[in-house]
Order: structure tokens, then sequence, then C-alpha cells
């Protein structure tokens, strides 16, 4: 039986970081065993590119590569998603559409002044270029025949945009790793640590609360001398950082990492004695998935998907965004209880085979072959 042959249109990708750029490849890499036959399209190529023209480019490419195509699969709901949108109806070829967040409220956030978090958002009005993004991806998002998002919570925020249920298939993100060769010692040497690591990874931006656990680690640090705190990640946020630490008098125990390749972010996890994400939005992170699967006690926000990944006080800690004072205190309790943190550690790590990368391909498959 011969494939089925589908565009998979993605902003970004390897060597590109990013959680989508993960899932994107685990797809590209996974889908043929399933029938599917991708055909990758990069958005992040065109960004070079006049805006404006990048876009028109964009779906000229789309069109072309589309009409050799069965189906259209958009991992984006905005840049890439209208696009595809607009060449689903040209080529009269099926839209499935992957939702792992808010475009709008993200941007708003970073761009806008938006202050509230998601829930707030959906149920508020702003000004007229958050609006437009927001009628942007409800747009795609109601012209697409499936959409797959990676948490529960986010068939509640598909709904407030107005898709409708029988549209909305859930299909967990997975984690691509089996753990990082050898101990924590063995990893901090190699990457020349010494003492108690707190590490956290992302994309640097605001909603992702770097400011708000370097504020917390400040407190931690008098109470806790020998803690050190590294964040791996590039991003717009990273000039407004260096200077929170040099403020704070820290430049001896925050290192401010940058973008570091994949091993090395999991080696830091391996190393560390506590991973943190402070972030105020998260579809599935698989940033919190691979520090499970390295046997690294976690601390997250309840936000998104965490508390479908993470069940407080059993797998892992979950703590309110941006509350530097609850954060701080959870970081000392685990640092300072070493056993209750393996404990949790060891808790999370068996609780990964729900989150199999197979598991998710294969379900993907299953959508995309059923759009044809």
């Amino acid at each position: 039986m011969s494939s089925c042959k589908v565009v998979v249109a993605t902003g970004i990708y390897p060597p590109d970081v990013g959680g989508t750029a993960t899932y994107a490849r685990m797809l590209v890499e996974g889908l043929p065993r399933h029938g599917v036959e991708p055909v990758l399209l990069r958005f992040s190529a065109f960004l070079g590119l006049p805006r404006g023209l990048r876009h028109v480019l964009f779906l000229q490419r789309i069109l072309a590569l589309g009409r050799r195509a069965e189906v259209l699969f958009s991992l984006d709901p905005v840049s890439v998603g209208l696009p595809m949108l607009l060449a689903a109806r040209i080529l009269r070829r099926p839209l499935v559409l992957r939702v792992g967040g808010d475009y709008a409220w993200e941007q708003g956030v970073e761009r806008f002044g938006v202050e509230e978090d998601l829930d707030q958002f959906l149920r508020k009005r702003y000004g007229w270029k958050v609006e437009w993004l927001r009628r942007i991806e409800r747009l795609v998002a109601r012209g697409a025949v499936r959409v797959i998002v990676p948490a529960q919570y986010f068939r509640t925020v598909l709904q407030y945009w107005g898709t409708r249920d029988d549209q909305i298939t859930v299909i967990h993100n997975a984690f691509d790793i089996s753990d990082v060769p050898g101990s924590q010692a063995e990893a901090q040497g190699r990457l020349g640590l010494r003492g108690r690591w707190v590490v956290s990874a992302g994309r640097l931006l605001r909603l992702k609360g770097f400011g708000t656990l370097i504020e917390a680690f400040a407190g931690l640090k008098g109470e806790l001398p020998d803690v050190h705190l590294a964040i791996l990640g590039s991003g717009p946020q990273y000039k407004v950082l260096a200077e929170t630490i040099d403020r704070a008098g820290l430049g001896e125990s925050v290192r401010l990492v940058g973008a570091a390749p994949h091993p090395q972010v999991l080696m830091y996890m391996k190393a560390a004695d506590l991973f943190v994400l402070n972030s105020a939005a998260e579809g599935m992170s698989n940033a919190i998935m691979e520090a499970m699967a390295v046997g690294t006690p976690v601390i997250a926000t309840r936000a998104g998907g965490n508390s479908e990944l993470i069940e407080d006080g059993k797998s892992g800690r979950l703590v309110s965004p941006n509350r530097p004072d609850e954060l701080r205190g959870a970081m000392h309790h685990l640092l300072s209880h070493p056993d209750q943190a393996r404990s949790l550690a060891e808790q999370a790590r068996g609780s990964l085979a729900r989150f199999a990368k197979d598991d998710m391909v294969r379900l993907t498959a299953s959508a995309l072959l059923a759009a044809r």
C-alpha cells in the first residue's frame, strides 16, 4: 500500500532549539513507519526575507509541495497556519493543525503589554494587534478538519476559540531519550560544576519566568551558599537577564549559558540537583519530560499541561507561576531533603511510559491518515 504524502510545515526545526523543533523532528523521523511520507517545510528558512514577502514565498512553496500531497499539517496556528489554511482552500486539501499554545496570548505578553495569565486572557478583550492575532488563530483552527493538542488543558482553550469539540484530538507530547550515560557526579565533572546546582532551560522569553527564578534564587543563595543556578537557552530576554544577574551580585553563582546543543542541555539536567521550569504557560513540556527521564527532581508551575505531567508531592512539585517566595521555598525544601527529592524523581521516571515516542507518532499518523 502506498504511503500518504503529507506536507509538515513548522516554524522551527533542528538545529533550531525549542519544543516544537523537537516534536517536528520526531514526527519527520517516525511517520514513515506508519504509512505517512512527510514533506518538511520550515518557515524559519524564510525569516531573512522582508516581512510580507516571506509569507508570500512561503505560501507559494506550500502550494508547490501541496499539489503532490494528500494532507497539509501545520504545527503553528498563525505564521505557518494562515498560509497553510489558504493553501488548503486553494488546493482543496484537508488541513490538520497542531496547537501547543495560544500564540495571541504569548505575543501579547512579550510585545503588547498583556499582564494576565492565559485563563484570564481568554475572557478579556485587548487592543487591535492582539485581537488580530486572536482572530487569525481561531480562523485557522476552525478551518482545520482536525486539531491536535498536547494536553487536556488545551482542549478547553480550543473550545474558547470556538473550535468544535469533535474536531479536537489530545495526543500527548513524547520524550526522545532514555538517559544520559554516567552518574550525576560524572556529568558535573564533564561540565566543570562544583556544589549543588539548580538548572532551567527554555527560550528566554518573559512568559518563561526566568527573571522571577533569578529573584527566587537570590533569596535561596542567602540560605544555601553552595547552590548555583544555570539557565540554558537564547532569546530576546538574554540581555535583561544578564543585567539582572549583575545587579543582584550573582555573577559568580548564576551561569547564563545561552544556546546549547541538545546533548549539552541533557548533560546539565543530569548534573542538576533540581530542574526548575517557572513558565506562565506550557503545552506538554519536553524539557520537563527530559529532566524526569534523566532522573532529576522537577519543580514546575501549575500552568498548561504541567499538572498532567507532574502529580504534586508524588512525582515532583508544582508551584504558582512567578511567585518568587513560593518558588524559593520549594527549592529550599527539596535541596534540604535530598531523600525526598530522589523519591520524587524515581516516581516521575516511572510515570514516563505513557509518553512514549512511538505512541505519539502512531496516534498522529492515525489522525493524518483519517483526514484524507
